[in-house]
């Protein structure tokens, strides 16, 4: 009998041990490279900008030391490097040229943020590109 009760609560703890077990809900982080990371907001110097929903915004790096996306209605190429663990640059950016969005479009913010990148970081499904004193550019990954 003493057995069986052994067996039980050796059971039980180990149960209860596995539903403690809070790793099993965290998101992993996305990859940096060969995710499609869409603009959901700028943070300027503590002011959060979210771009119109009619304003696409992404930047995808490749295994191949190349970056691309969408500004608004535009495509832009790039060469990126990263230069430590959290350290990036984006070189040689250039853009189509199409006229979109008018007045209304962040185009202008995009670029100057991809042109002058200091740093990065991904938490869960957001990539943060850090550039000027006190700004970031916020993605979500796909």
């Amino acid at each position: 009998m003493k057995i069986i009760m052994y067996l039980f609560l050796g059971l039980a703890m180990f149960f209860a041990l596995d539903c403690d077990n809070t790793n099993d809900t965290e998101v992993e982080d996305k990859e940096f490279l060969n995710t499609i990371w869409t603009l959901t907001s700028f943070e300027i110097d503590g002011e959060v900008i979210a771009p119109p929903e009619d304003q696409v915004y992404t930047i995808q790096f490749k295994d191949d030391s190349t970056a691309s996306g969408k500004i608004d209605c535009n495509d832009f190429f790039a060469n990126y490097q990263i230069i430590s663990d959290d350290s990036l640059r984006l070189e040689q950016l250039v853009t189509t040229k199409i006229g979109c969005g008018g007045d209304q479009s962040f185009s202008d913010k995009y670029i100057q943020g991809l042109s002058a990148p200091k740093s990065y970081s991904i938490l869960k499904n957001y990539l943060y590109i850090y550039y000027g004193d006190n700004s970031r550019l916020i993605f979500y990954g796909e």
